[in-house]
């Protein structure tokens, strides 16, 4: 009988201690699911993760280095921590979408049809030019093939995919990298949210609205769009007021602003100016400034804390941006970045070398200083006759080191005296 009761027990034991591993597996298991899930990188934690943070969309990929449009720009700007890369596509005669801006191939590959005239077999085999129209080794790649290499890695924003919304989404539901991609267009705000409903790919849907109209705030309210990209061609126009703009934020919508061209970023093209663009547009509540300098965006609002150092960025000089002598005069953390990263200081800033000079010389003085410079915390019992007897200091050379302290009133406890 007691060995049927041990036995009965130790059966009991066995199979709490099996249920107690299940448990253990069970748990290890949805920590790392979910450790998993929030390292995956998508729109709504860039978006949302911080509210101060102002995100770098790189136009059609980093194509100073590469040619624009190809696969080794977009990896070059992963690389390097770009937010958001915006590419263009174009369907060819059979239906498939690839990288391409313009209709025709000819500015940017050796070919010379339309895309809409070639095979897919015959445009992938296509060389991309480079920024000085020299032909390459690059290929033209597929919208798949992009979409691969930057999944849980970097937003993809696809331009031009207007009236391509349905195929599109089909392969972007094939590839299950909907929360990489932002799909942009122009409709009713109705469009936008009925969409943003029904969809169940995870991808952004950004309508693309014209500053100059005066209903885009109730635009922002209706369609409940995380984010809206907006055109505008005067800093005047209905969008850049700030109630307007505290209006949007508060429908919890966000910007995104284009530094590119004059046309369409009010007058204040980066081009033309690259640090009082960027400037303009964080003044105005941006939350995606899309450049054709990703890399010194990312270092310019860096050195702002607007922006993460991403891991493995390396620092680049201001000074490689179309600047104005003006902006390098009044803006210190162009200054600082000129210190910091740059060897020498182009002919055509010649008239800023002696303030740049100047600069250096106040840095090297002001850390020459530091190392001499010695304080004396004032004790309880302390007055200035102890403190000058203490650190054998003079009144004169007391009053000179301190010159905003009365030396006949009672120090306060805790005051800091310059002794050095």
């Amino acid at each position: 009988m007691t060995l049927q009761i041990n036995k009965f027990y130790f059966l009991i034991y066995f199979i709490n201690s099996i249920n107690k591993v299940r448990l253990i597996i069970l748990l290890l298991f949805l920590i790392n699911t979910s450790a998993y899930s929030q390292s995956k990188l998508n729109w709504k934690l860039k978006l949302n993760e911080d509210k101060n943070k102002i995100l770098v969309a790189a136009h059609r990929g980093d194509w100073k280095n590469f040619p624009e449009n190809s696969i080794e720009g977009v990896k070059s700007c992963i690389d390097r921590g770009v937010d958001i890369i915006e590419i263009d596509v174009h369907k060819t005669k059979d239906g498939h979408f690839i990288l391409m801006h313009d209709e025709s191939v000819r500015r940017t590959t050796n070919g010379r049809k339309r895309v809409s005239k070639y095979l897919l077999k015959d445009i992938i085999n296509l060389h991309l030019k480079n920024m000085n129209g020299e032909i390459t080794n690059y290929t033209v790649p597929t919208l798949e093939s992009v979409l691969l290499v930057a999944k849980d890695k970097v937003i993809i924003n696809i331009d031009k995919s207007a009236g391509y919304f349905n195929e599109l989404l089909k392969i972007i539901d094939e590839l299950n990298c909907g929360s990489n991609v932002i799909l942009k267009g122009t409709g009713p705000a109705n469009f936008f949210y009925n969409l943003s409903k029904i969809d169940t790919t995870e991808t952004l849907f950004m309508p693309i609205l014209n500053g100059r109209r005066n209903d885009i705030d109730t635009f922002a309210m209706k369609s409940e769009a995380p984010l809206i990209e907006v055109l505008i061609k005067s800093d005047t126009e209905f969008v850049c007021k700030r109630d307007v703009l505290d209006r949007i934020k508060n429908y919890k919508c966000k910007i995104w602003f284009n530094a590119l061209f004059n046309s369409i970023s009010g007058g204040h093209s980066e081009r033309d100016g690259a640090i009082d663009s960027w400037n303009w547009f964080i003044e105005h509540d941006a939350k995606v400034i899309q450049t054709d300098y990703p890399f010194e965006l990312i270092q310019y609002l860096s050195d702002l804390n607007l922006h993460e150092i991403p891991k493995g960025f390396e620092k680049v000089s201001l000074l490689n941006l179309p600047l104005k002598k003006s902006e390098v005069l009044k803006d210190s953390s162009i200054i600082k970045n000129i210190l910091d990263y740059s060897d020498s200081i182009p002919i055509n800033f010649k008239g800023t070398q002696n303030k740049i000079k100047n600069e250096k010389s106040k840095e090297i003085l002001k850390k020459k200083n530091t190392k001499l410079v010695k304080y004396y915390l004032v004790k309880k019992k302390d007055t200035i006759d102890k403190i000058l007897l203490k650190n054998n200091i003079s009144l004169k050379r007391f009053i000179s080191l301190n010159p905003k302290i009365n030396p006949k009133k009672k120090p306060k406890i805790g005051m800091k005296i310059r002794i050095k």
